[in-house]
């Protein structure tokens, strides 16, 4: 079976699991991102990703006390800043690095307003990295349907798409967000933290 992204059906299930749970999902999509900034601040010699990193950590600390969370010091322009210019950087990271620090602004803007819909969209980001990546490797032209339909399919999309759906169930079934339960779910990303590119 294929899975596929549908963001409507995505941004219901985030609603359905609230806002704590919600804001896991989208720290675990993002820490599979995060290592593409890295490759790419090692490539181009560009900084960020210490900033993106902290930024990821303060969240992961402020998880269950909102009262901390609304004092985190990193702020989503602070990410925004970090994008970089696509068409002045030669780099294969640079679109992954764009999409790794709009994913981590998203998540800082959704800590402050609640807008579940940014979370959705930092999930459809990390989408966007392994289709712009795909895109590459089989050196497609203009985007026809069939291309999309090879796009889709490819291990590296079903990969993704599969443990976003993982992640969410997983977190469905969650009954306690305490310290062990954020603890268990630290262990559970850890060693598989890149989408794969590159």
């Amino acid at each position: 079976m294929v899975d596929t992204f549908d963001r409507n059906r995505l941004e219901s299930s985030l609603r359905q699991l609230g806002a704590q749970k919600a804001c896991l999902f989208g720290l675990m999509v993002v820490d599979r991102m995060l290592p593409n900034y890295m490759r790419f601040s090692v490539e181009t010699g560009i900084p960020g990703w210490a900033i993106l990193e902290e930024a990821v950590s303060f969240m992961w600390h402020t998880i269950d006390d909102r009262t901390l969370a609304m004092d985190n010091p990193w702020k989503p322009g602070d990410c925004v800043d970090l994008i970089p210019e696509s068409e002045e950087i030669e780099s294969d990271y640079t679109s992954s690095a764009g999409d790794a620090a709009g994913a981590v602004a998203n998540l800082l803007e959704f800590q402050a307003s609640g807008d579940i819909s940014l979370i959705a969209e930092l999930a459809s980001l990390s989408r966007d990295t392994i289709d712009m990546y795909v895109q590459s490797t089989l050196a497609e032209g203009p985007i026809t349907p069939e291309a999309e339909a090879r796009i889709l399919v490819h291990p590296l999309m079903q990969a993704e798409l599969r443990q976003q759906k993982s992640d969410l169930d997983h977190l469905k079934r969650l009954s306690d967000i305490g310290p062990s339960a954020l603890a268990a779910l630290r262990l559970r990303i850890r060693g598989r933290r890149s989408i794969g590119i590159g």
